[in-house]
């Protein structure tokens, strides 16, 4: 019953009573500020990381001076 690796887990799921399919909920398309600001934020995450790096290197040059 409650095993979801079933083939009768890819049909649609039916309200008991009705019989008719259970509606699930409609995820909308990501829009163009989403897109936007998921490249932003990984934008942000190589800089940081670049900026980690280039530290790192810096401390490295100052450790054999």
């Amino acid at each position: 019953m409650g095993n979801d690796t079933s083939v009768l887990a890819d049909f649609p799921r039916t309200d008991w009573h009705s019989g008719r399919a259970a509606q699930l909920p409609h995820r909308p398309e990501p829009g163009r500020a989403q897109l936007l600001a998921i490249l932003t934020d990984a934008a942000v995450i190589r800089i940081g990381l670049l900026a980690v790096g280039i530290s790192a290197l810096l401390l490295a040059v100052a450790a054999v001076l």
